[in-house]
C-alpha cells in the first residue's frame, strides 16, 4: 500500500456543515489506520507510514514486529527462519541437543567442535590406526608398556654404560668393543701375562706312581719342555712351586687305574686349595691345568 497522505481543510458556512458527516468520516478511518500503522513522523497534520504487509489476520508494519507480537503457542515452521551464521552459544540452552537431533549425514567441521580435555580412551576405536607421528611420547614410555619378550626389528640403539658395570642393564655393542679391550670379566680387570715359546714340536712325557712334574720339563715354559704328560699306570702326579704365569701342563691317562693331581706342597694352590686332589675321571680322560699367578694353577678338564 503506498503511503497515505490526508488533510483535512477547515472550511466556512454551510460548506462546513455540509462537510461535517464526510470528515468525521475520515476522522475514523485515520484513527483505524494510525492503530494498524503506526505513525512514523506527523508533519503539518499529515500522517505518513511505511508500507503494510498484508496476512489473514490484518496488516503489519515491515520491520516492527517484535518478539512480544508473536504467540507463545506459534509454530513456525523452520523454512520460514533464516538463521544461516546466526545460532551462537548462548542461544543453545545446555544438555537440549542430544545426538538423536543430529543428522546422520551431518558433516560438523571439526573447527566447530571444542573437545580440548574430552576425549578419553574409551572414545578411540579398537582398530584405529593412529600414526606415530601423530603421538608425542617424548619420555612417556615405560617398562610396563612393552611387551615382554618383545623383538626389536632393524638396528636399535641406546646408550652405551660405563666400562666395567656388571648390572643387569642392556650391553651395547661399543660397551663389549671396550670390555673386551680393557679385559673385562664380571666387572674385574684381568691382567694378560705372556711367555715367548719358540716353535717347535712337543714329546709326550710318560709317567707312573708317585711323580713330581719338574717346571721347565713338564710345563711350556722353554722351547725343551714337554707339556704333555702321559699317565701309563696308576699315578699320584704332584703340581711343583715355581709355575711361570702362563705356562700350561697338560696330563692324560691312558690306564685304567687311578691318576691323581696334586699341590706338591701348601706353597701351591690349585683351584683355590692347598691341599686338595684332583682324579682324572677315566681312562683316555685328559686335565689342564694354567698358570695364572705365581704357583696359583686352575685345573680345567674331565676330572673328579
Amino acid at each position: 500500500m503506498a503511503t497515505a497522505n490526508f488533510q483535512f481543510t477547515t472550511l466556512a458556512g454551510t460548506e462546513q456543515a455540509g462537510h461535517t458527516s464526510i470528515n468525521a468520516l475520515m476522522t475514523s478511518i485515520d484513527g483505524v489506520l494510525t492503530t494498524r500503522m503506526p505513525s512514523v513522523a506527523t508533519t503539518s497534520g499529515s500522517n505518513q507510514y511505511k508500507a503494510l504487509i498484508g496476512n489473514s489476520s490484518g496488516y503489519y508494519v515491515a520491520g516492527l514486529i517484535g518478539n512480544d507480537n508473536i504467540d507463545g503457542s506459534a509454530a513456525i515452521a523452520y523454512s520460514k527462519l533464516n538463521l544461516t551464521n546466526s545460532i551462537v552459544s548462548a542461544d543453545i540452552v545446555d544438555g537440549t541437543i542430544v545426538n538423536a537431533d543430529i543428522n546422520a549425514s551431518a558433516a560438523i567441521a571439526y573447527s566447530k567442535l571444542n573437545l580440548t580435555g574430552s576425549i578419553v580412551n574409551a572414545d578411540v576405536n579398537a582398530s584405529a590406526a593412529i600414526a606415530y607421528s601423530k603421538l608425542n611420547l617424548a619420555s612417556s614410555v615405560t617398562g610396563s608398556d612393552i611387551v615382554s619378550s618383545v623383538a626389536l626389528a632393524g638396528n636399535p640403539t641406546t646408550t652405551t654404560q660405563t666400562a666395567g658395570d656388571n648390572t643387569t642393564k642392556i650391553a651395547t655393542t661399543a660397551f663389549v668393543a671396550t670390555a673386551v679391550s680393557n679385559g673385562l670379566t664380571g666387572g674385574g680387570n684381568i691382567t694378560y701375562s705372556s711367555f715367548s715359546n719358540s716353535a717347535k714340536t712337543y714329546s709326550i712325557v710318560s709317567v707312573s706312581g708317585t711323580t713330581t712334574l719338574t717346571i721347565g720339563t713338564h710345563d711350556s715354559t722353554t722351547s725343551s719342555a714337554n707339556p704333555l704328560v702321559n699317565a701309563t699306570a696308576a699315578s699320584t702326579i704332584s703340581i711343583p712351586t715355581g709355575g711361570v704365569v702362563g705356562s700350561t701342563i697338560s696330563i692324560f691317562s691312558s690306564t685304567s687305574g687311578t691318576v691323581t693331581v696334586q699341590p706338591v706342597s701348601t706353597s701351591v694352590t690349585i683351584n683355590g686349595s692347598t691341599t686338595a686332589s684332583y682324579t682324572v675321571a677315566a681312562q683316555y680322560s685328559i686335565v689342564t691345568l694354567i698358570c695364572y699367578a705365581s704357583n696359583t694353577w686352575l685345573i680345567t678338564g674331565d676330572y673328579i
